[in-house]
């Protein structure tokens, strides 16, 4: 474990465009030195994370909670990597400022907001498919394991709404802790009901990251608005300007 965080640390992708890969080496190194404080650069190295993370995640993470580059599997990906850090037990020693850890929320919270009930998100923006805590058994765009270990980080009842089950991926990440938090909201009054249909026109604009929501009843459309990628380089910019999704009952009926 010392020789492979020796290698990490002295391999950061700095040289690069700041990016996910940068971001994922580095909540690794954070990670790896909060559980093994017994080794000798733990400090230096948990120092040396913090510096750049806290930096780094205002970059990824807009401030209405889209993730920089448009992608939802993207902002999967940094998100498997950051919950962790999100922990509890971990949350104090980890050193990410309170405004990284607000848009962390925000980020799951979007996700939430443009999911359908069971937690599964459309597809928007580049995707590879990748994974950092592979949380998903069967299908890659059931985002629910992400926001039902959210919601038990940050305690958010709203995250884990409507989910009806505490996904067994989340063990990964909360444990048994986390499965005591979803029956507790199971018990709650509307706890786990599923997000209600809306009986009037709604319109949820995320003016950072160019995405529109609106939803009347049963029918839900996304319009994509924003810019092709993230700016200056605009790395994983989709020709997808104007583009436009929708669903019928949660079932995609136009897709991009």
């Amino acid at each position: 474990v010392e020789l492979h965080l020796d290698h990490l640390e002295n391999e950061l992708t700095v040289h690069h465009t700041r990016g996910n890969h940068l971001l994922g080496e580095t909540a690794s190194l954070l990670q790896v030195s909060l559980l093994c404080p017994f080794l000798k650069a733990s400090s230096r190295r948990i120092e040396k994370a913090n510096r750049i993370l806290n930096s780094l995640i205002p970059d990824l993470i807009l401030s209405d909670g889209v993730y920089a580059e448009q992608s939802v599997s993207y902002a999967k990906f940094v998100l498997e990597f950051l919950l962790p850090l999100c922990a509890p037990e971990l949350r104090e020693r980890s050193g990410l400022s309170d405004y990284c850890m607000a848009l962390v929320l925000k980020c799951l919270k979007f996700l939430r907001e443009i999911s359908s009930h069971d937690g599964t998100v459309p597809m928007v923006g580049d995707s590879d498919s990748g994974s950092a805590l592979g949380l998903h058994l069967d299908d890659y765009w059931d985002f629910a394991p992400l926001f039902s270990s959210g919601s038990y980080m940050f305690r958010d009842q709203d995250l884990d709404r409507g989910l009806g089950h505490f996904p067994p991926e989340s063990f990964i990440v909360c444990g048994k802790d986390g499965l005591l938090w979803h029956e507790s909201l199971v018990n709650e009054p509307f706890g786990n009901r599923p997000r209600s249909s809306s009986e009037s026109p709604t319109v949820h604009h995320f003016p950072e990251g160019g995405l529109i929501r609106a939803e009347y009843k049963s029918l839900k459309v996304l319009f994509d608005v924003g810019l092709l990628g993230k700016s200056p380089g605009f790395e994983h910019g989709h020709s997808d300007g104007l583009s436009v999704q929708l669903w019928l009952d949660d079932q995609p009926a136009l897709i991009d």
